[in-house]
């Protein structure tokens, strides 16, 4: 049994096997199978890299080894023979012994195979469970981490919104402030444009009949209308700014002053010597050359200079033209195509356009502000043409009406949309 083990490579059971061989062979001192046993277990040690019990079996089969040999040559020959027979029969003995222990070792063996078995039935039914029952508590784990993850976002973009709604209530109060301010401070600076604009008194007194569509964009406007009288002669304009709302406005008080200087220095200065040097004087003040980073703004301007008594007009415009309706029939006085500003042909002359009035003409000037507004069914522009035959149809009315008129005219047009720009229409009779 411990040969047939000792080939499977069952060292352990072999080493059991080999002892009880040993020990019955030293109960009935059998030299030579202690020999084999010792010589056995020796080797096993020696595999199992337990030296010091290899090397103790070694000396022990050295020893029996010798024992035997002089035991061969003391026996006699009848002896040898009979411990021959005893050896056969002990040898049986221990064949029928071994033959009993193999099938109590093969029952055992399949007895725990089966407990083997049955308990790798059991392990695996508890793994499945524990395996189950880890992947319960890994989806739970999992579940709660989500969860709590979800919570801990939703918490977290909470306490964000709170005080994002905090800055954002804090910048709204600071904007409004702001805002206030400013609203504050754009209508003071309408007030002082209202005020450098000439008063309806003045230019009452200048043009008895004469209404003024004024209609700013925003609260301060980049449209203004100017009047001066010269001796015999009413000098008359309506501007339209580069822009609207503050920087317009600027611009507008720019031109106003300006058109005063040079009226009050040049008292003989017909109409497109006027525009000259307001150009000149636009042109220095914003230190235009005509380099392409610098700044485009300047103003288009229809003037106006009026000797009522004489009948005699004077006009001179920069891209702003002149209405003029007699007879209920609308003339055009075209202006020149080119700004008060820099240009492509800041160094030409404006034109002077001479008229002879009659009693009851119609003279218009005004920005492009009202003829460009988008509206109507069709969101559409008001168009050049509805405004002269808008002129044409009102034109007999009183100064009040015409006024009237025109801005409702325009309101209905508007309707829902918003003022693209500032509107200034002016009118006058002779």
């Amino acid at each position: 049994m411990g040969n047939a083990y000792k080939a499977l490579r069952n060292y352990n059971l072999a080493l059991s096997f080999y002892k009880k061989s040993n020990d019955l062979a030293s109960e009935i001192n059998y030299q030579e199978v202690m020999a084999r046993n010792y010589k056995a277990l020796s080797e096993i040690y020696s595999t199992t890299n337990n030296y010091k019990s290899a090397f103790e079996y070694q000396k022990l089969f050295a020893a029996s080894r010798h024992t035997i040999r002089d035991e061969k040559i003391q026996i006699p020959e009848r002896l040898k023979r009979e411990q021959l027979a005893e050896d056969k029969l002990i040898i049986a003995s221990l064949q029928r012994q071994i033959q009993r222990q193999k099938l109590l070792a093969e029952l055992e063996a399949k007895q725990r195979l089966k407990e083997i078995e049955i308990k790798n039935l059991e392990l695996e039914n508890q793994q499945a469970k524990i395996k189950r029952m880890n992947t319960l508590i890994a989806s739970a784990v999992i579940l709660i981490i989500v969860v709590a993850g979800f919570l801990f976002m939703v918490y977290r973009q909470f306490l964000q919104k709170k005080k994002a709604n905090i800055e954002l209530t804090e910048k709204n109060r600071l904007i409004s402030f702001q805002k206030k301010q400013i609203t504050d401070s754009i209508r003071y600076a309408s007030k002082i444009q209202k005020a450098v604009l000439p008063p309806k008194e003045i230019i009452t007194e200048i043009v008895p009949q004469h209404f003024i569509l004024n209609k700013p964009r925003d609260i301060v406007s980049g449209d203004y209308y100017w009047t001066t009288q010269r001796g015999e002669e009413s000098i008359i304009a309506v501007a339209d700014c580069t822009g609207h709302g503050v920087p317009g406005a600027f611009m507008s008080m720019l031109g106003i002053a300006f058109l005063n200087e040079i009226v009050n220095r040049s008292l003989k200065a017909s109409s497109h010597e006027i525009l000259d040097q307001l150009r000149a004087h636009v042109m220095k003040s914003l230190h235009q050359t005509g380099k392409e980073d610098e700044s485009k703004d300047g103003m288009d301007i229809a003037l106006c200079i009026i000797d009522m008594k004489k009948k005699e007009l004077q006009f001179s415009g920069a891209h702003n033209p002149l209405f003029l309706i007699r007879n209920e029939e609308l003339t055009e006085i075209k202006a020149d195509k080119m700004p008060i500003g820099i240009s492509l042909r800041y160094n030409q002359p404006f034109t002077c356009k001479k008229l002879r009035l009659l009693t009851d003409d119609m003279l218009y000037i005004f920005s492009d502000g009202y003829y460009d507004q988008f509206g109507g069914p069709n969101k559409k522009k008001f168009s050049m043409r509805r405004f002269k035959e808008i002129l044409l149809e009102i034109h007999l009315k009183s100064m009040e009406e015409q006024q009237y008129l025109l801005e409702q005219y325009f309101l209905d047009w508007k309707g829902k949309y918003d003022q693209l720009d500032d509107i200034l229409v002016m009118g006058i009779k002779v």
